[in-house]
């Protein structure tokens, strides 16, 4: 499984039980993103997110300007819902003092995978000296790479990102770089 992923897991049954959201639930969820306890504002934003209600993105992007950071991380995380609109919202999240919210900016990133941009800023994490970054980045790219390719979108930025890191110091990244370069369509042997 993703390690991105498994703050999410325990979402994934409610995701699957309730698939329509009232107005009543969600404008519940939204008024929650500004209660003064933040364990509520961060399962706001954990609700928001697993609902796929792009109107309440808004109060996601709010929530990337939190005093806690675990609210910011959720948030980010949450914002996967959106789109390419939301790619700047993001990118500016990858700048947070908080490499879990670093974390989660650089996995929702993945939604905005027809911005050149975003495969940009992503790569930058590729060589970061936290380990879990620069491993995030590599999923990241290799499901972006995947993406682009499924909708018949130049893959050639995606590659040419990765393959920056082919070479990586750390055996372990290097070979995930490997494995997401064989994901996104290149033979990384002939090179």
């Amino acid at each position: 499984m993703n390690p991105q992923l498994w703050p999410y897991t325990s979402s994934i049954i409610e995701v699957i039980m309730k698939r329509e959201w009232s107005e009543a639930e969600l404008s519940v969820l939204r008024d929650q993103t500004s209660d003064e306890d933040p364990v509520v504002r961060r399962e706001a934003a954990r609700r928001i997110g697993n609902t796929g209600d792009k109107d309440s993105i808004e109060y996601l992007i709010k929530l990337l300007e939190d005093e806690d950071g675990t609210v910011r991380s959720y948030a980010a995380g949450a914002l996967r819902i959106g789109d390419v609109s939301n790619s700047k919202h993001l990118i500016r999240a990858l700048q947070d003092e908080e490499p879990q919210v670093v974390n989660a900016a650089i996995s929702a990133l993945e939604s905005c995978y027809e911005s050149d941009e975003a495969i940009r800023q992503v790569g930058k994490f590729l060589h970061h000296e936290n380990s879990n970054l620069a491993l995030s980045a590599i999923y990241t790219l290799r499901h972006i790479g995947e993406l682009r390719t499924q909708s018949g979108i130049d893959n050639i930025l995606t590659i040419d990102t990765l393959l920056s890191a082919k070479n990586h110091e750390d055996r372990h990244l290097r070979k995930r770089v490997h494995w997401a370069l064989h994901h996104c369509g290149h033979d990384y042997r002939f090179v």
